[in-house]
């Protein structure tokens, strides 16, 4: 038995042997494990939302160097305006990993809920990309 395992020797009174007893909970053993695998098994939802995030970047970039749009964010336009396409990057890049962090914490007790919000921002977020696109694709005279 290990440090962390509460242990206590019971006799039994018909042979007069004495044995080990453990009244450590299942779930103090596997805590760690537990956890571990709540937030694997939100990857592909975590994947997702930086994937689509990472071309939200890419679509506001194309689209700030043609001159003809700006950002409609205030908060991204601020860094835009004091450090170039640097702070763009900088600003989304650290949102990004805000809200995973947030998801970490809320998957410890609500695993689904963590997964509604991570679906709900991959979907918000390709939203916004595919306007982008539409809007470059017209720049360029494809669409």
């Amino acid at each position: 038995m290990n440090a962390n395992q509460i242990s206590h020797y019971a006799l039994d009174c018909s042979t007069g042997a004495s044995s080990a007893v453990d009244y450590s909970a299942p779930a103090d053993r596997n805590s760690s494990t537990q956890m571990s695998s709540k937030l694997a098994s939100l990857e592909i939802e975590k994947t997702l939302f930086v994937m689509v995030s990472l071309l939200d970047l890419l679509m506001t970039s194309l689209l700030l160097r043609t001159g003809s749009f700006f950002e409609t964010n205030p908060l991204a336009d601020f860094f835009i305006s004091g450090w170039g396409l640097v702070g763009m990057t900088g600003f989304k890049l650290v949102l990004v990993a805000l809200i995973l962090m947030v998801v970490n914490l809320i998957a410890i007790w609500r695993v689904s809920t963590a997964r509604g919000i991570l679906l709900f921002g991959s979907l918000f977020t390709g939203s916004i990309v595919v306007y982008s696109l539409s809007l470059w694709l017209g720049y360029h005279g494809i669409l």
